[in-house]
């Protein structure tokens, strides 16, 4: 509903106006934000739980790395 246009509402159901159509799409945004809001709070809260030893590298530096290690290997056995 929060992603729906008013004119595709009111083109589907018979008698409602654009008005209430836009009402009801503004009335399903802030339900999904709230939903939203509490769900990040409730992930945050979990996540503070958890013991951080140390951030992982990005995935793109880990290939990096282990291309470069591949590599490497591969001349030493040439």
């Amino acid at each position: 509903m929060a992603k729906s246009e008013a004119g595709d509402i009111v083109d589907k159901v018979e008698h409602l106006s654009k008005r209430v159509a836009q009402q009801m799409i503004a009335a399903a945004k802030v339900l999904l934000y709230e939903k939203a809001d509490a769900l990040r709070e409730e992930a945050d809260s979990l996540l503070s739980l958890v013991p951080r030893a140390r951030t992982w590298p990005a995935l793109d530096e880990t290939y990096q790395s282990q291309t470069q290690t591949s590599q490497a290997s591969n001349i030493s056995l040439s």
